[in-house]
């Protein structure tokens, strides 16, 4: 029987000539005639002596392919036993009886070799990755347990409003005509002017204080936005005027000013602490500029801050967004109008 060529360019192209013959081992001149030069096998060179078989220790991948990944396996199918070829050179199979050099040398052992073992390590690889796996997945749901994850607000209404004290005061922020008018097409600004006048409505009626703001400047430092002009004489006539529709009574304070804080030097805070006041009620425009910088100073100030989150609005909703759910529960309580009005006539 003849094998034919070895192919060390290429070992996947190695072929018997008679695979019916298998598993002869290549052990002499009569079972291969000549070794692969190219990929192709076009050119090749003869085997000539039995040596040419054999490798050195280290080196059995290089007669069967480029590595033991490839040689090794492809060596168990043809029948050869590189242990032999391994160990005849040092003369160690001398050293041992004959039954265990048939057992080392003969052609069932080494297919067993690979067989065998291959499929327990394998069994046992997985066997450990899914214990490893199972371990992970339960340290990850008792560390979940022991340290539970900050809840995150989702809705308007973050923190349920406790009450409204003896002496409360609505604060409106900047509902005024020139910027009223600029969003008369957005129907949030509509609804919050309208909310804004009901709950005006209900703090008189039960002689409780209201706030009306208007705003007339900005601060003069630098900043990246570009921002509205500072001079109240290049603004249209009556841009600072309230809106009608808060139906401003005689009883009301007025204050104007001139940052977005309601607080910063307008005596909005004297008066509050004149009147005995000791928690606000905030609505007006906009949630993240003169409604949240108002509400940051009663709270640094001491005051209970009441947030009437649908009485307000911003041009931009992701910023009206992140300052219902993230600033305000933080310095205040959040509520709808409907839940203020009801908590005013219930603690009256």
């Amino acid at each position: 029987m003849h094998l034919g060529k070895f192919n060390r360019q290429n070992p996947g192209n190695n072929y018997a000539g008679d695979i019916s013959a298998l598993p002869t081992p290549v052990d002499n001149l009569s079972n291969a005639t000549a070794f692969c030069l190219n990929p192709a096998c076009t050119q090749t060179t003869p085997i000539t002596t039995v040596s040419q078989l054999r490798v050195p220790a280290g080196a059995l991948g290089d007669f069967f392919g480029p590595g033991t990944t490839v040689g090794i396996p492809f060596a168990a199918q043809l029948g050869v036993n590189p242990i032999q070829h391994l160990l005849e050179p040092s003369g160690a199979l001398t050293q041992l009886t004959a039954a265990q050099r048939q057992t080392l040398t003969g052609r069932e052992f080494f297919p067993n070799l690979l067989s065998g073992p291959f499929h327990s390590g394998l069994v046992a690889v997985f066997a450990f990755g899914a214990a490893l796996a199972f371990l992970a997945a339960l340290a990850s749901l008792l560390r979940g347990r022991s340290q539970p994850r900050e809840s995150v607000p989702t809705g308007e209404t973050t923190m349920a409003l406790t009450t409204i004290d003896p002496t409360s005061a609505l604060v409106v922020i900047d509902l005024q005509k020139g910027i009223v008018s600029a969003h008369s097409s957005d129907p949030a600004v509509t609804a919050v002017v309208k909310q804004a006048a009901q709950l005006a409505a209900e703090f008189r009626r039960h002689r409780l204080p209201v706030v009306l703001v208007n705003v007339t400047g900005r601060a003069p430092g630098r900043t990246e936005a570009p921002a509205r002009s500072t001079d109240l004489a290049a603004l249209p006539a009556g841009w600072a005027d309230l809106v009608t529709e808060l139906d401003v009574r005689p009883p009301d304070h007025l204050i104007t000013k001139r940052r977005r804080s309601a607080f910063h030097d307008t005596g909005l805070d004297t008066l509050l602490r004149d009147l005995g006041v000791t928690q606000i009620v905030l609505a007006g425009i906009s949630t993240s500029a003169g409604v949240e910088s108002t509400a940051r100073s009663a709270s640094d100030l001491g005051y209970h801050v009441v947030l009437t989150t649908d009485a307000m609005t911003d041009p931009d909703a992701e910023s009206h967004r992140h300052s219902v759910e993230r600033v305000f529960p933080k310095i205040g309580e959040t509520a709808t109008t409907a839940e203020v009005i009801d908590t005013v006539a219930a603690t009256r």
